[in-house]
This record gives C-alpha cells, structure tokens and sequence, in this order.
C-alpha cells in the first residue's frame, strides 16, 4: 500500500530548484513545438465539447496563452509527454500554432509520469463527475491510493470522493446522461438509493422527460421506497402530484381516450388544466362518449 502523500503533487514535482538544475536538459518553460507533443493517455476528460475549444481558441487567439501546457521530457527521443492542457493543445492546433509554452517538468519515472497525469487533470475543476470517478477509480486501481489520499490530493473530502466513486455503480445510459450535463450529479445520486434496477430506469426515464428538483426526486425516491406507507385517495393525492407523476397520469389518460393529452400545473395551490386534443366531429363525439358514458355507446 503506497504511503499517504499528505503534500498534494509535492511528492511528484520537482521543487523549483531542481527545476532550474535541469534547465539545461528541459527543466522550466519553453516554446515547445506542437508535433513534438505527445499525447496524454490517461487523460481523464472523455469528450471535448467542439463549441467551448471554438470559444477557447477565439481567447488564445485575442489574448494569448492565459497559463502553459505543463509537459515532461522524453531524453531518448527529444519527444514530450502531455501532462495537463490537452484543451489548451487541441485549441492551437485549431488556430494553426506551430509552438506553445510549456512547463517542463524534469524526466521522471515512467509510473510517477502517468500518475502525476492523472493528478493534475483531476485536480482541474472542469472534468464531469463520471470523468473524476473514473479518474479516482484509475488512481486506486493502478497506483493502490486510498480514498483519503485522494482526497488529500483533489482538494475533497473523503465522504465526497466516495459519493463521486458510487456514480460508477450506474448504469452506462445514466452514466452518460450525467458526463452530458443533462442529469445533474445530484440527481444521480438520489436514484442510486433506488435499489430495483428496471424501477430506477424507468425514474431516471421520468426524470428525463419531466425534470424534477434534487429535492423532488428524492422525495419520490423515499416514497417508493416506503413500501408501508398507506395509498392517498386519489383526489387528494392529485393536489400533490410531482412534475414525474404528473406525465405518468397524462400517459394514461392518453392510452385511455386514444389522442394527444396535456395536463399543467398552473399555480402554487394545484390549479391547473386538463387539454383534450380532437381531429374530428367524430373524434370529438368519440372522446365524449368515453367521459360521459364510460366507454359504452348509446
């Protein structure tokens, strides 16, 4: 078991001074060239989102580089390993740069590069939830760190670290819904306490079509889960519908009369309305036969 680090990248960088004894072979900052780069394969970030490295290269273009790529040496080729600011890379590349600044860091161990790697693009703000999970799963899984040396490394606390490492416990299309940004971290949590997998599914699905509050979404999970808890009177449980229950009860309205249904909520005090579609006289003495005469003709 590796010992706690305690110290962040301390214990992986060089401190400045050995960073100016190794200037000579590639310590400090440089204008490095682009194809001399290589890339960084423990890179953490999944997808690039074109539109952001559009907005970022429109930035470096007007005002330059705001902060060096940081690199490490590769002596036998004169190559250099990306370390963090694959970003940063691709968005001058885009713009045609043959160089960037770099931080060079001194050649070191080919385990200590890849974790230091992995570090430093987790420590970066920017990475999705299930992109840091898997990040913490990678540092545990090749390099044996714990759950608190990571967090003493990340800047978190353990009970978050863990929260974050749980998300991978979903399943992959929830997983994804989450690295897109159209289910929040928060969100993914609270269907992890659903424990039938075909009912979470079918919540997560709810909750896609009809988003819901945190707090909402917990509080359906709850209620699913108080299996004892006693049914309300259908009337008075309308008033108190959430967002998700409301589709589900539009849903079946609509398989019973056979035609598009809308059901809102309009108010704080449960008004709202009930919106019956018709394409037809005929349609329309249908629908009516199925609400006043209950589905029996005359």
């Amino acid at each position: 078991m590796r010992k706690a680090l305690g110290r962040g990248l301390d214990a992986l960088i060089p401190s400045k001074k050995t960073q100016v004894e190794n200037t000579k072979s590639g310590g400090g900052v440089h204008l490095i060239p682009l194809a001399k780069i290589r890339p960084n394969r423990l890179q953490p970030r999944k997808k690039f989102n074109q539109e952001a490295l559009q907005q970022l290269a429109q930035s470096m273009q007007t005002s330059g580089l705001a902060q060096p790529i940081v690199v490490t040496s590769d002596q036998s080729t004169g190559e250099f390993d990306l370390i963090a600011g694959e970003r940063r890379l691709r968005a001058a590349k885009m713009l045609g740069w043959k160089e960037i600044e770099a931080h060079v860091r001194a050649e070191v161990a080919e385990n200590q590069k890849l974790e230091l790697a992995l570090i430093e693009n987790l420590q970066r703000e920017d990475l999705n939830p299930i992109e840091q999970a898997l990040g913490f799963l990678r540092l545990i899984k090749e390099f044996q760190f714990t759950q608190n040396q990571i967090a003493d490394v990340v800047g978190k606390s353990r009970p978050a670290v863990a929260n974050m490492m749980r998300l991978l416990d979903l399943p992959e299309e929830i997983q994804n819904s989450v690295s897109e940004g159209t289910l929040s971290e928060g969100h993914a949590r609270a269907l992890l306490a659903v424990e039938d997998p075909l009912q979470r599914r079918r919540l997560w699905e709810k909750t896609m079509q009809a988003p819901v509050s945190v707090r909402e979404l917990e509080e359906i999970v709850r209620r699913l889960k108080d299996k004892k808890a006693p049914k309300e009177p259908l009337e008075k449980s309308l008033r108190h519908r959430e967002p998700v229950e409301l589709r589900e009860l539009e849903a079946v309205l609509r398989q019973k009369l056979g035609t598009k249904v809308l059901l809102k909520l309009a108010g704080k005090k449960g008004h709202g309305f009930l919106r019956i579609h018709f394409f037809s006289m005929d349609d329309l003495d249908r629908i009516v036969k199925l609400l006043v005469l209950n589905g029996k003709t005359e």
